[in-house]
Protein backbone atom coordinates (compact mmCIF):
# COMPACT_ATOMS: atom_id res chain seq x y z
CA UNK A 1 0.00 0.00 0.00
CA UNK A 2 3.06 2.31 0.06
CA UNK A 3 2.95 2.94 -3.21
CA UNK A 4 -0.42 4.55 -3.24
CA UNK A 5 0.36 6.66 -0.12
CA UNK A 6 0.95 10.14 -1.67
CA UNK A 7 -2.35 9.44 -3.35
CA UNK A 8 -4.16 8.12 -0.09
CA UNK A 9 -4.94 11.60 0.65
CA UNK A 10 -5.45 13.53 -2.47
CA UNK A 11 -8.88 11.39 -2.63
CA UNK A 12 -12.09 12.14 -0.74
CA UNK A 13 -15.27 9.66 -0.51
CA UNK A 14 -18.02 10.47 -1.32
CA UNK A 15 -21.58 9.23 -2.07
CA UNK A 16 -21.01 7.18 -4.67
CA UNK A 17 -17.20 7.30 -5.57
CA UNK A 18 -14.29 9.52 -4.65
CA UNK A 19 -13.47 13.51 -5.64
CA UNK A 20 -9.92 14.78 -6.51
CA UNK A 21 -8.46 18.22 -6.96
CA UNK A 22 -6.64 18.21 -10.43
CA UNK A 23 -4.15 21.24 -11.54
CA UNK A 24 -4.96 21.42 -15.25
CA UNK A 25 -1.88 23.23 -17.25
CA UNK A 26 -3.65 23.37 -20.80
CA UNK A 27 -1.17 24.20 -24.13
CA UNK A 28 1.26 22.01 -23.11
CA UNK A 29 3.72 19.50 -25.33
CA UNK A 30 1.93 16.29 -24.25
CA UNK A 31 -1.16 15.15 -22.66
CA UNK A 32 -0.72 13.54 -18.80
CA UNK A 33 -1.29 13.04 -15.73
CA UNK A 34 1.26 13.07 -13.10
CA UNK A 35 2.15 13.81 -9.54
CA UNK A 36 4.02 17.01 -8.60
CA UNK A 37 4.51 18.64 -5.05
CA UNK A 38 1.66 16.40 -3.57
CA UNK A 39 -1.04 17.71 -6.01
CA UNK A 40 -2.42 15.76 -9.16
CA UNK A 41 -1.27 17.48 -12.47
CA UNK A 42 -3.04 16.93 -15.77
CA UNK A 43 -1.62 18.79 -18.61
CA UNK A 44 -3.38 18.65 -21.78
CA UNK A 45 -2.07 19.99 -25.64
CA UNK A 46 -5.73 21.40 -25.71
CA UNK A 47 -6.23 24.48 -25.33
CA UNK A 48 -8.36 26.60 -22.62
CA UNK A 49 -11.60 27.23 -24.95
CA UNK A 50 -14.88 26.59 -25.56
CA UNK A 51 -14.29 23.81 -23.03
CA UNK A 52 -11.73 21.90 -24.55
CA UNK A 53 -9.89 21.12 -21.56
CA UNK A 54 -12.58 20.02 -19.85
CA UNK A 55 -13.38 17.58 -22.11
CA UNK A 56 -9.43 16.42 -22.66
CA UNK A 57 -9.14 16.13 -18.47
CA UNK A 58 -12.32 13.73 -18.23
CA UNK A 59 -11.36 11.41 -21.40
CA UNK A 60 -8.42 11.42 -19.82
CA UNK A 61 -9.56 9.94 -16.41
CA UNK A 62 -11.80 7.99 -17.74
CA UNK A 63 -9.64 6.38 -20.16
CA UNK A 64 -7.02 5.86 -17.62
CA UNK A 65 -9.61 4.81 -14.81
CA UNK A 66 -11.49 2.26 -17.13
CA UNK A 67 -14.61 3.92 -16.17
CA UNK A 68 -17.56 5.84 -18.63
CA UNK A 69 -16.58 8.99 -19.73
CA UNK A 70 -20.57 9.97 -17.80
CA UNK A 71 -18.91 8.55 -14.55
CA UNK A 72 -16.55 11.41 -14.26
CA UNK A 73 -17.66 14.50 -13.85
CA UNK A 74 -16.53 18.03 -12.56
CA UNK A 75 -17.94 19.90 -9.86
CA UNK A 76 -16.39 22.37 -9.52
CA UNK A 77 -13.45 24.35 -11.53
CA UNK A 78 -15.03 24.34 -14.79
CA UNK A 79 -13.35 28.09 -15.57
CA UNK A 80 -10.47 27.40 -13.78
CA UNK A 81 -7.28 25.79 -13.67
CA UNK A 82 -8.22 24.23 -10.32
CA UNK A 83 -10.96 21.16 -11.01
CA UNK A 84 -12.65 19.38 -8.35
CA UNK A 85 -13.50 16.25 -10.29
CA UNK A 86 -16.08 13.36 -8.90
CA UNK A 87 -15.11 9.60 -9.87
CA UNK A 88 -17.88 7.03 -9.89
CA UNK A 89 -16.10 4.45 -8.50
CA UNK A 90 -14.76 2.25 -5.50
CA UNK A 91 -11.73 4.15 -3.42
CA UNK A 92 -9.63 1.08 -4.15
CA UNK A 93 -9.82 0.95 -8.06
CA UNK A 94 -9.63 4.69 -8.38
CA UNK A 95 -6.10 4.49 -6.02
CA UNK A 96 -5.14 1.15 -7.41
CA UNK A 97 -5.23 2.89 -11.17
CA UNK A 98 -3.98 6.16 -10.35
CA UNK A 99 -0.43 4.64 -8.62
CA UNK A 100 0.02 2.71 -11.72
CA UNK A 101 0.28 6.10 -13.70
CA UNK A 102 1.72 8.97 -11.29
CA UNK A 103 3.56 6.29 -9.13
CA UNK A 104 4.99 8.27 -5.96
CA UNK A 105 6.05 11.41 -7.78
Amino acid sequence: MTRNSGLEGLLRTVKGGVELEVHVKPRSRQTSLVLEGGCLTFYTEEPPLRGRANASLVKHLSRLLGVPRSRVLIVSGLTGRVKRVRIEAPRETVLERLGMVVGNG
